[in-house]
């Protein structure tokens, strides 16, 4: 009989020192395996993922916050192409810095850089590695009435 079996774990933590500090991180990691009606596995189809990140956030002065955070993800799948000894491999990379200020009282003015990042190694070696890049820049008004 076909299957698809699938489990996971996760957590996360964060700490708050008031009004200074505040930092957390997280960490995850699940697995798919399926079989088809013969009981064999699909690679295809089978898999881990691992992710782990965290941020800070540190107040600099009364109306100045400064944070900085990231998440790393990578899925290794069961599929072994032929002459190969890699598996397929897929990850990604998020980044992030941010500096915000609070204008009297009410227009908080946040800039921030981010980047992401992906690779692809696939295990066929006859296909390339493939990796990509995105930066970005923006700066976010939010007025409170």
């Amino acid at each position: 009989m076909a299957e698809l079996v699938q489990k996971g774990a996760g957590a996360s933590v964060q700490f708050v020192i008031d009004p200074v500090v505040e930092f957390g991180l997280n960490a995850a990691i699940a697995k798919q395996h399926q079989t088809d009606a013969f009981g064999r596995e699909i690679p295809e189809s089978s898999f881990t993922t691992k992710s782990v990140g965290g941020f800070a956030n540190v107040r600099l002065a009364d109306l100045w916050l400064v944070g900085v955070g990231a998440n790393w993800t990578a899925q290794t799948d069961s599929y072994l192409a032929a002459n190969s000894t890699l598996n397929n491999y897929t990850s990604q990379l998020l980044g992030f810095a941010a500096l915000q200020y609070l204008l009297a009282g009410q227009l908080f003015i946040k800039a921030q850089i981010a980047l992401a990042s992906a690779y692809f190694q696939p295990s066929d070696l006859t296909v390339p590695v493939w990796s990509n890049y995105m930066y970005n820049g923006t700066i976010r008004l939010m007025y409170l009435y």
